[in-house]
């Protein structure tokens, strides 16, 4: 009969969506309850019919002020997710995964939290319910490649070996083509085959996942009992998430919050949820703090000394006023549920991944947050329970790479060294670990001096120079140890598009041909709506206008060309051979990578040996075997950073280690000065050897570089380099702290265990 049929339980469920609009409730409440029962009978169990069905008319209870009897709907809902999430999860590709993270997770887990915050904030219960879904839903795109990986390099699949290298094949032939800058007549020939390499790449990700089925891991997961058990003594769970908030009268979403649970040890009966506010004042709030960090500025003012009030001392000068800003708009609302905490482990989400919470100032100046607490961070807090898995494998000897030939070419002799630039010259970005606007990464000859040290106490012989190569980290196999100091890429294309546009602005109008030439693989439609948007900005003046809108038609007259010459001035395209660094890449896990020896050749398409990888990406590390590797110290630009996805985390170089297993990753968010950094490294690996754990550990590190005084960093050389880096001349006092400034030292954060 039709009123049993499926396809009936849809149509009345929409005109239940109908009344509920016009707030005929009542009516919308009977469709939407027949609906349900015509899907009990006629649809398998846990049908995604059924838990949209439930959905609906929680949605409605909520509306008529039944929130209790809406959250009970809204569980069940979510518990026959669970099922179809399990299902696409173990016969899906990463990019079919992320697309069932943004159609069908982030709405549901959205919907649960805005009932939650807006009508059951003071019930145990709820907020128990709402932090078990959390833990559940965040980060299932890394830890099913996690448990891929997992299940590949254990002897329990030996029949998928091949496809696994087949896979890993096919992505290194996509990532090779992805970095490729086509000429004009080759533009769609390029998109086509890209798109055909990435169809062949999920392919085989599908194979992988149906023979697998640790992938569809949400039997798995742990709630917050497992969770809380896990903890450190002492030890509390900041567990953020960012969400859409659901208007329940108006069908409508609203803007973005962040809310923050907080489980302590051994208590998850005592789940703490708090409201932070508007999601878009916080992420401005990182930003304006991340810049004043970042932003170091000439030493031309004076300060007090950090713990003198009698003698005046150069120091580089930091603002504390928008670090503490970001403390009290998130971390102030949760000290009262942080009682007798020793150590925090952050789980952040949205833009708080980009925050060092341990570097907050405190309002009397001298202190910050990790003068109160240890802290480490996961991805989100079931990873704590990764410590439960037991392996069969064993740890290899500790694995050392740095200094890398960036500009070795095959041409070259294979004992040739690379050109030793000064390790000291002031701080300017080409002496730090930072990305470099013309992508050329110079030598800095300290990451050797380090490496030698490090390895002699380790017993291991570095990799060095031209032996620094990538496929050291590619072919390893679980080192004990991993340490890898380079510099590191993170290709943002929206901040080149504006370096592009200034220079083009500020330019005769003659040169702009050859800028435009020259950087050929930035002309696109992406392009266009900048110049466009900012032609229609009110306080965009007539002369600048007028400018733009010449260069947008520049623009358009070369991206419309279909010849194989490139219409400005008739520039040969071969004559400049755009830089890879030109390449437009969709896949976030190919824009984040550590540079080896050859990187500078690579880039500008120089002659290297086949099958020599010279840039390891985030998607290559991904699929190497660290799963008994203790500690990765990437000693590299912006290592924590990447593409930020909501309840996914980044993606990028931090999401790629950890899904290859290892333990603890120990990274940075921002580019680090050289020197500084390798004296605190070499403190952090002096308090591991003594016992220290590594979050504590890195920590007094830290506190280390700020209390370090001039006449401490006398005594060695490497502090004499770090004095002369400094340039802060010969009048420092002998007990003043040159490196108190967050910026030499509050980068670095511990992931993992």
């Amino acid at each position: 009969m039709l009123e049993s049929h499926p396809d009936f339980a849809s149509t009345i469920s929409n005109q239940g969506k109908l009344y509920k609009s016009q707030r005929r409730y009542n009516e919308a409440e009977i469709l939407y309850r027949q609906a349900i029962e015509i899907d009990k009978i006629a649809l398998p169990k846990n049908h995604p019919d059924l838990a949209i069905h439930l959905k609906y008319l929680a949605e409605l209870l909520v509306a008529t002020d039944r929130p209790k009897e809406a959250l009970k709907l809204m569980l069940k809902s979510n518990k026959i997710e669970d099922m179809t999430i399990r299902r696409i999860f173990a016969s899906s590709s990463d990019s079919d995964r992320i697309t069932c993270i943004q159609q069908r997770v982030v709405p549901y887990l959205g919907g649960l939290l805005s009932l939650v915050y807006q009508y059951l904030p003071h019930s145990q219960a709820a907020k128990q319910a709402a932090l078990n879904l959390v833990l559940k839903r965040k980060a299932l795109t890394a830890t099913a490649l996690a448990a891929q990986n997992q299940a590949v390099f254990s002897d329990r699949y030996p029949q998928l070996q091949e496809i696994f290298r087949q896979w890993r094949e096919k992505c290194k032939e996509l990532l090779a083509f992805t970095y490729q800058v086509p000429p004009p007549e080759k533009r769609e020939a390029h998109k086509q085959q890209l798109a055909q390499l990435q169809k062949e790449c999920n392919e085989l990700e599908r194979q992988l996942a149906q023979e697998i089925p640790e992938i569809a891991m949400q039997e798995q997961m742990g709630d917050r009992r497992e969770v809380a058990s896990e903890l450190p003594e002492g030890g509390q769970l900041l567990e953020f998430v960012r969400f859409d908030v659901f208007d329940f009268q108006n069908d409508s979403w609203q803007e973005a919050r962040y809310l923050a649970f907080v489980l302590a040890q051994g208590k998850p009966s005592e789940v703490e949820m708090i409201d932070l506010g508007e999601a878009e004042n916080i992420d401005r709030l990182i930003y304006t703090y991340r810049n004043s960090v970042i932003e170091l500025p000439l030493p031309q003012k004076m300060m007090w000394n950090r713990n003198s009030t009698k003698k005046k001392a150069k120091h580089y000068v930091y603002d504390s006023q928008p670090g503490k800003q970001l403390r009290e708009a998130v971390f102030d609302k949760l000290r009262d549920k942080l009682a007798s905490c020793s150590h925090l482990v952050i789980a952040p989400d949205g833009d708080l991944n980009l925050v060092p919470f341990q570097i907050l100032p405190e309002d009397d100046e001298t202190t910050t947050l990790q003068d109160e607490y240890n802290i480490s961070y996961v991805s989100v807090g079931r990873e704590l329970l990764r410590r439960r898995i037991k392996t069969k494998g064993t740890a290899n000897e500790p694995l050392i790479i740095a200094d890398p030939n960036f500009d070795w070419s095959q041409h070259d002799p294979g004992i040739a060294q690379p050109e030793s630039h000064k390790a000291v010259f002031g701080l300017n970005v080409s002496q730090m670990f930072g990305t470099l606007a013309s992508v050329k990464f110079e030598r800095v000859k300290a990451t050797a001096d380090f490496a030698l040290t490090i390895g002699q106490q380790l017993g291991v012989e570095p990799f060095l120079q031209n032996e620094a190569t990538g496929d050291r980290l590619l072919k390893c196999k679980s080192p004990k140890m991993l340490i890898v100091a380079t510099h590191g890429y993170y290709s943002q294309r929206r901040k080149e598009y504006q370096r592009l546009l200034i220079e083009l602005l500020f330019c005769s109008q003659e040169k702009q041909a050859e800028i435009l030439a020259k950087n050929y693989g930035f002309l696109d439609e992406e392009f266009l709506a900048i110049i466009e948007a900012l032609q229609n900005l009110e306080d965009c003046g007539n002369e600048i206008r007028e400018k733009l809108g010449a260069i947008y038609s520049l623009v358009k007259q070369q991206i419309n060309t279909t010849s194989a010459k490139s219409p400005v001035n008739n520039i040969e395209f071969e004559s400049f051979k755009p830089n890879r660094h030109q390449a437009k890449v969709e896949n976030p896990m190919m824009r984040s990578a550590i540079a080896f020896t050859g990187a500078n050749t690579w880039f500008s398409g120089g002659q290297l040996p086949p099958d020599f990888p010279t840039m390891v990406f985030a998607q290559d590390i991904a699929g190497i075997d660290l799963g008994e590797t203790d500690l990765t110290i990437l000693i590299a630009c912006q290592s924590g950073l990447g593409d930020v996805q909501t309840g996914e985390g980044v993606f990028g170089l931090r999401r790629a280690f950890a899904v290859a297993g290892s333990k603890t990753l120990i990274m940075s968010l921002w580019s680090v000065p050289t020197l500084a950094t390798m004296l605190l490294m070499e403190q952090f690996l002096d308090y591991l050897k003594a016992g220290i754990g590594r979050a504590e550990a890195l920590k007094k590190a830290q506190q280390y570089i700020i209390n370090v005084t001039v006449g401490e960093l006398q005594k060695s050389k490497l502090g004499s380099d770090i004095l002369a880096e400094l340039k802060l001349g010969n009048n420092l006092k002998i007990d003043s702290q040159p490196l108190a400034h967050p910026y030499f030292w509050g980068a670095w954060v511990c992931q993992g265990e």
